[in-house]
């Protein structure tokens, strides 16, 4: 015994072989053949997945049997040359010759009728019996279709044959008997029953008698090992490696596939086949069982015909083969007898490599020139593993996610919402959605193969069921996830639609996938048209349909984003003061309200297009796998080095996209510049001309830093596709040389996949530009946020009613402000101010251009913070913030809004046209809705409007800077004799700055600043 580690199965065997086989074992072998066998098996190292394997090869009456096993499993005693295994569908060449061992002896004709011995066996084809002959069942000609093996029962029951048989008495045919080759396991049952009919005993003991014993294959028997001790364990592969599995009794078909012998009995049988042993009384039949059907077309693609369970080839080579397959074991038989060469494998996994081992020895062994292994291209087992560790990962987040959710509901961060009608239709479409997607999956194994579920669990390697329990898994807990999901929303708005267009985006990239898949496959699918089209229609109207959903999701987010994230800077701008906010660059507000806020609303469309993208491609590669591991390898090396060219690339392209950022912030405060100073700027075309040349340097330079960024995307992009394309020739012309048993329609849909796939991972890779903004705007918003500082909850309305409580005084005590360095000699400063203005007084503030007033009226206001000193209403210090809440103001450089704010417009409707009438602005502004009709006033008249503005908010403090400067001599007066007076009148503070010194004995009190000191404080009053 060889004793494997860690599963080296075909290092063994090449070494083993090496040095079992010598010049003169193995005819025309050299040196150079060993080594080329050496070299090639080792590329099957850990794929073959069989935990025992014997091995017996005959060269001219040299016999070697090896015994593999692997330490790996836990075997037993199952690795010896009497290890006992099943040899599968091999089995059939015992039951074909005991059947031509009844003809020799006159009890069975070929060319009877089937009923003749099994008269209640009638089928039909196209509605009408057939004459079935025995020869048919024996070259497989009946027309009973291959995948009726899934209709033979499990059962141990001592009459379990003939009722196995009798289950296909009247089945339609799928051709006219003995007009076409169709192998169908259910043939050699058949045969098994007349073997029991014509000779009166059970097809196991004539099996024993008549050949097994004069073979003298003494530990060889039917369905029922002789020494269970020796029986071998059966596994079937699952997840990238066998799994112990016990397969059921299927003793209705034992003729077919469970003749269980060991590798001692099998070089027996090997002998006698290729005529080295003659002395049994078998061998007259050798030559008749390997006729093959000559009244039928050979298979095309193997060369072969079939003779009495035997495959004959027709290349020339004289090769007579078979191979078996069970649930859990493999065999492989292949021999010359002309040669006197042979090679049989018997193994206790259903692995694809116990042909294909085999075969590549019996090549040596017949001396071919460089001989390749068989292509392995059976790949379920790994589609459907990847395919279940991806559903895995689905169902794990989808878990997740219900978790969160109720988590959310004992947090009390999820509230419990009844079902409405909307919410119902969602849960019905839902469920409807779902239904034809279930019953898909229910028709899987009769769509592809024509199985029961039964028997597709059996067949299929052990990842199949957990795929297919994942994906039922996945889908019912994601209508849970959606159900859950609307009884307890989010309180987060975004999250409330976010669980329902990642699942959709997740369905449309695995629907996106199928539709290639399934257009691939039709070009050789068995599956029947109807079922292409039914899983087509499903995939094509889940990808439409998840497409439109998320789309208009999608649509509606972005834009929600949007409009959220600009009300939040905004309220982050509106809780900040006027102080911090003065200091920051207009063009740089634009930029982030405008250009910055939407970049980030397209970041959930980003999100989840790379979402349907990189599932599309996951669920291809795993795919191109299964077809091609080597070109997949390559493949994804090819799109890892593209990624990792584009990461470096999108580094020195940040640094471009980052000064394009920077240039906007510098169009829009020239834009800003050019409204507010288009005045100027008309006066002199020279000066606009310059202006105009700003911009555009700008807006140059903006395009410059942008189109670098992209050229270098742009070359990454061709150089990537490029390699793509190089890939692609490469499979294309250079696969076919390297691998020429690579089936033409196996590069076809490498191809044709790598081709579709092309779009996705472009997507992918056009996408980096659009994240790398996305980085910067982000960065950029944050940026700003922590330059605006709040200094005050704009929601907190706690005191938003002061205003309209009466003042009696404002104080200022020791009050001073400076403003902050910017780099002059000296920095302005005001103060200090002592001061103070009672309920009922008018104070003027006076004093030249350039002396502080505008400053101090800030300061007054809580527009800026003194530095030192405080300021208090009715003796109580009141913070900057708060001041403001007290006033109601009319600055020099007056904003007009089109809208009365703040205002109960209808409970003051006939106060306000009183003020229109009395300001003359009757003619020239309507009021409707508590907007203004028009704002495209005079100076004068807009100063007007804003005075009664003021009025209407009747705070208990008014300030008006130069409000009387530009009207008229007789509105003039009127402002200082009338509307201050009455103002007074009404017990109001009244704080004026005004440079009409005829209306100085107006004032209560008169304040003079010069360069921002107090030069005087004055008072009129007499107390």
């Amino acid at each position: 015994m060889i004793d494997l580690k860690k599963n080296k199965l075909v290092i063994i065997l090449i070494f083993s072989l090496m040095f079992t086989f010598n010049a003169s074992e193995i005819k025309n072998s050299t040196q150079s053949v060993l080594s080329s066998l050496q070299n090639e098996l080792q590329e099957l190292e850990n794929k073959s997945d069989i935990p025992d394997l014997n091995l017996i090869v005959i060269d001219e009456g040299n016999i070697k049997i090896k015994n593999y096993s692997d330490s790996n499993f836990n075997n037993g005693n199952s690795d010896t040359s009497k290890t006992l295994f099943e040899i599968g569908s091999t089995s059939k060449a015992f039951t074909a010759l005991a059947l031509l061992k009844l003809e020799s002896e006159a009890k069975v004709n070929l060319n009877d009728p089937i009923s003749k011995y099994l008269p209640w066996f009638k089928p039909t084809f196209v509605g009408s019996e057939q004459e079935l002959l025995v020869k048919h069942a024996l070259h497989h000609t009946i027309g009973i279709a291959w995948n009726t093996i899934s209709d033979i029962p499990k059962t141990d029951s001592p009459m379990a044959l003939e009722e196995t048989v009798k289950l296909f008495s009247n089945i339609k045919l799928k051709h006219k008997p003995g007009t076409q080759f169709e192998y169908a396991t259910i043939n050699y049952d058949i045969l098994g029953l007349i073997i029991e009919k014509v000779s009166g005993l059970s097809y196991e003991k004539y099996m024993e008698e008549n050949i097994f014993l004069p073979l003298r294959m003494n530990d060889t028997s039917i369905g029922i090992p002789k020494s269970k001790d020796l029986m071998a364990k059966g596994y079937k592969i699952g997840f990238f490696a066998p799994r112990e599995y016990d397969a059921p009794v299927y003793k209705g078909n034992w003729p077919a596939g469970y003749v269980i012998t060991n590798a001692e009995d099998m070089s027996k049988w090997l002998q006698f086949q290729m005529g080295i042993s003659r002395d049994s009384i078998l061998t007259p039949l050798l030559k008749l069982s390997r006729q093959r059907d000559e009244t039928v077309a050979p298979d095309q693609y193997s060369m072969t015909s079939y003779a009495a369970g035997w495959l004959i080839s027709l290349k020339g080579d004289g090769k007579i083969t078979h191979g078996g397959l069970n649930p859990n074991f493999t065999s492989y038989i292949a021999f010359n007898p002309e040669k006197k060469i042979g090679v049989a494998v018997l193994a206790n996994s259903n692995s694809e490599y116990t042909d294909i081992i085999g075969d590549y020895i019996f090549q040596v062994l017949s001396g071919v020139e460089n001989p390749k292994p068989k292509v392995a291209l059976n790949k379920d087992d790994t589609t459907y593993s990847l395919f279940s560790i991806l559903l895995g990962v689905v169902t794990l987040s989808i878990l997740f996610y219900i978790v969160t959710v109720i988590l959310g509901v004992y947090r009390k961060k999820r509230q419990y919402e009844a079902l409405n009608l909307k919410k119902a239709i969602i849960i019905c479409s839902g469920i409807i959605f779902v239904i034809p997607i279930l019953y898909g999956i229910y028709l899987i194994p009769h769509a592809v193969a024509g199985f029961s579920w039964q028997s597709a669990i059996v067949w299929s390697p052990v990842s199949f069921s957990v795929f297919i329990i994942l994906l039922i898994t996945s889908i019912g807990l994601a209508l849970i996830a959606l159900f859950l999901s609307l009884i307890f929303p989010s309180k987060k708005k975004y999250l409330k639609s976010m669980p329902l267009v990642i699942v959709l985006s997740l369905l449309s990239g695995l629907a996106n996938s199928a539709v290639i898949f399934l257009i691939i496959n039709s070009v050789a699918s068995n599956v029947e048209f109807k079922y292409m089209v039914y899983y087509f229609i499903i995939a094509v109207g889940i990808y439409i349909f998840g497409r439109k959903i998320i789309e208009t999701k999608l649509l509606k987010l972005t834009y929600n984003i949007i409009a959220d994230i600009r009300i939040d800077l905004i309220e982050k701008i509106f809780s900040t003061s006027y102080q911090k906010f003065e200091n920051i660059d207009r063009g740089k507000v634009y930029a982030t309200l405008n250009n910055d806020t939407a970049v980030l609303g397209g970041s959930a469309n980003l999100i989840v297009t790379l979402i349907t993208s990189v599932i599309t491609v996951l669920c291809i590669f795993i795919y191109l796998g299964s077809i091609s591991f080597i070109a997949t390898v390559l493949s994804l090396l090819v799109i890892g080095s593209v990624a990792t060219l584009y990461y470096f690339i999108s580094k020195q392209a940040e640094k471009y996209f980052n000064e394009a950022r920077e240039t906007q912030n510098t169009y829009m405060s020239l834009l800003d510049g050019m409204l507010e100073g288009f005045k100027e700027l008309c006066i002199n075309r020279f000066k606009k001309k310059e202006y105009k040349k700003d911009i555009e340097s700008t807006v140059e330079l903006f395009k410059s830093n942008n189109s670098i960024a992209g050229i270098k995307f742009i070359n990454t992009f061709l150089i990537g596709e490029s390699l793509l394309v190089v890939i692609l020739g490469f499979v294309a012309f250079g696969f076919p040389k390297l691998f020429p048993d690579v089936q033409d329609v196996v590069l076809m849909s490498f191809l044709m996949v790598f081709l579709y796939m092309i779009g996705p991972i472009n997507g992918i890779l056009n996408s980096i530009p659009g994240v790398i903004q996305l980085k910067i705007s982000w960065e950029r918003i944050q940026e700003f946020v922590k330059g605006v500082p709040a200094t005050h909850d704009l929601l907190d309305v706690s005191n938003s009613n002061m205003n309209t409580k009466k003042v009696n005084s404002i104080k200022m005590e020791s009050v001073e402000y400076q403003y902050p360095d910017q780099g002059e000699h000296e920095r302005f400063k005001v103060g200090v101010i002592d001061l103070e203005v009672k309920s009922g007084e008018i104070l003027f503030i006076v004093g030249g251009n350039g002396s502080g007033k505008t400053t101090l009226a800030n300061i007054i206001t809580g527009l800026y913070k003194p530095d030192k000193g405080v300021i208090k209403i009715d003796d109580v210090e009141v913070g900057n913030a708060d001041l403001g809440e007290h006033f109601s103001v009319v600055f020099s450089e007056n904003n007009l809004f089109g809208k009365l704010y703040n205002i109960d417009t209808d409970k003051n409707e006939d106060l306000i046209k009183e003020y229109f009438k009395k300001f003359y602005l009757e003619e020239k502004v309507k009021l409707s809705n508590g907007a203004f009709s028009t704002t495209k006033l005079s100076n004068g008249q807009r100063k007007r409007l804003a005075l009664i503005k003021c009025f209407l908010e009747n705070s208990p403090i008014y300030l008006f800077d130069e409000v009387a400067a530009d009207q008229d001599p007789d509105f003039k007066r009127y402002f200082y004799k009338d509307l201050l007076q009455q103002m007074k009148k009404e017990g109001k503070i009244i704080i004026a700055i005004t440079h009409d010194d005829h209306y100085f004995d107006v004032a209560d009190k008169i304040l003079k600043l010069d360069e921002g000191k107090v030069e005087f404080i004055k008072t009129n009053r007499k107390d």
